[in-house]
C-alpha cells in the first residue's frame, strides 16, 4: 500500500500540471479508488467538470 500510495501521489502531481497520459490517467483512477476508496462514478464526474 505504501507504494501505492507514492505512485498516486506522483500521478497526482502530474495530473494537476495537466500532464498525464491516457494509461497514467487509467493507473491514476485505479490508485485513488484502490487507495482512497472513491467511487470511480464519482471521480469520473469530478473528472469531466475539471476538464
Amino acid at each position: 500500500m505504501p507504494k501505492d500510495a507514492l505512485r498516486l501521489a506522483e500521478l497526482e502531481r502530474l495530473q494537476k500540471l495537466g500532464k498525464l497520459t491516457k494509461a497514467e490517467q487509467a493507473e491514476y483512477l485505479a490508485l485513488l479508488a484502490k487507495v482512497r476508496g472513491i467511487h470511480l462514478d464519482k471521480l469520473d464526474e469530478q473528472l469531466r467538470e475539471a476538464h
